[in-house]
């Protein structure tokens, strides 16, 4: 049997969000595979779109959705530099409207006694993955076989 781990949640229906507009039309690389589609208006989450909710934070139902949309966006930008060279300067950007676009996505949802919250969440995402990266995309999806 083929098992792939390390996800508790699972997209049931298909999802489209749209890109705020200040996220960069040239990092809007068009991508789709069998769980995510990006396009230049935004990314769709597919059924069976799988993630782990957010790292080193609870799981409470405002951070639920930007950790999908997270997740998605990064499974995308590892997948849009395999096989090409990767540009150092596109990709740091990159990285960061994708964890900006996190943090907007946190505020917009947080009860308002937890206003610092994201800041916080942005910091993480943004600062302490670089300090302490856990694995990358290809091995955080990778299928296990059980015989």
């Amino acid at each position: 049997m083929k098992v792939r781990e390390g996800f508790k949640y699972v997209v049931e229906t298909k999802e489209h969000y749209p890109f705020p507009k200040w996220f960069p039309i040239q990092l809007r690389f068009p991508y789709e595979d069998a769980r995510i589609k990006i396009s230049r208006k935004g990314i769709t989450l597919k059924s069976g779109f799988a993630w782990n909710g957010a790292n080193a934070f609870p799981d409470h139902d405002w951070v639920m959705v930007p950790s999908a949309i997270h997740d998605g966006l990064l499974w995308w930008r590892h997948y849009h530099w395999e096989g090409r060279d990767r540009d150092e300067t596109t990709d740091r950007e990159l990285k960061s409207a994708i964890d900006q676009w996190f943090t907007d996505l946190c505020k917009a949802r947080v009860p308002k006694w937890r206003k610092m919250t994201p800041t916080f969440m942005f910091f993480g995402v943004n600062v302490l993955s670089k300090m302490a990266p856990g694995p990358d995309q290809a091995e955080a999806h990778r299928i296990k076989t059980y015989e």
